[in-house]
């Protein structure tokens, strides 16, 4: 393994030394983490280039453990019972096991890792998430700059608080992005935002002439572009711009469910 302080603890979590309660190390060598009463762990999507199809990098996605939880919308809690400290220790631990999990395992470590960070996490701005997470990672190791932070969609009214955020997550070495829910509200993002990519939730509305304009713009900014699905139409705007286009694959395994 490339990186010995990963390795050293996952060595003292197997034989139960490690110094915490929520985590713990499955028979395939999966790190699992306990919240909420259910144990979570890993999943990851392949994100490829539009065109070669190449492989570029991988959403990490928390998925239910045990057979009564892999159904269990785990995000759901973050949208009306939990605090902002439960939202913001369930984000951790989160971005921490898709981490682990992602860095232990040798195919995949060489990537990119998105990670999410959930709209809850916005209001807590008082906190210095970017340096809490970063600790995390030096201690074990890991590469904050092969992860990229992709923050959730915001209102107008909310802008102030996505550059505040995504400002202290900068300064502590992370790539950022931002998902918008269509492609007609990117350019609104990079006007505001100095990003390094954007997530578009929907191609639905957006012609060739208005992909182009939007992957332009992108292009010149030097903003990769994150789609899940394709279309001619993207195709032929990619084309035209030289933007650089990465899709996110539905696949995933039979006996997985994900829940965020």
């Amino acid at each position: 393994m490339r990186y010995p302080a990963l390795n050293a603890y996952l060595e003292r979590l197997a034989v139960g030394e490690a110094s915490t309660g929520n985590l713990r190390q499955g028979a395939d060598g999966e790190v699992q983490g306990h919240i909420f009463n259910c144990w979570l762990g890993s999943a990851f999507h392949p994100i490829r280039e539009l065109g070669s199809g190449a492989i570029s990098g991988f959403a990490g996605r928390v998925r239910g453990v045990a057979e009564e939880d892999r159904a269990l919308p785990v995000w759901t809690y973050l949208d009306g019972a939990a605090s902002d400290d439960e939202s913001v220790a369930l984000d951790r631990l989160c971005r921490t096991l898709h981490a682990i999990n992602f860095f232990r395992n040798e195919a995949l470590a060489a990537n990119t890792l998105h990670l999410n960070v959930h709209n809850r996490l916005l209001s807590a701005v008082s906190s210095n998430h970017g340096m809490a997470f970063r600790r995390i990672l030096d201690t074990l190791g890991l590469p904050q700059g092969q992860i990229v932070l992709q923050l959730p969609a915001v209102n107008a009214r909310q802008n102030w608080m996505l550059n505040y955020v995504a400002d202290n997550y900068r300064r502590n070495g992370f790539r950022i992005s931002v998902k918008v829910a269509n492609a007609l509200q990117l350019p609104s993002v990079l006007g505001h935002a100095r990003v390094d990519a954007v997530r578009i939730g929907s191609l639905l509305g957006a012609g060739t002439a208005e992909l182009t304009q939007v992957l332009a713009q992108a292009a010149a900014l030097e903003v990769q572009v994150l789609v899940k699905g394709d279309s001619p139409a993207l195709r032929e705007a990619a084309a035209r711009t030289g933007a650089l286009v990465l899709v996110q694959d539905n696949a995933r395994k039979d006996n997985e469910r994900l829940v965020a």
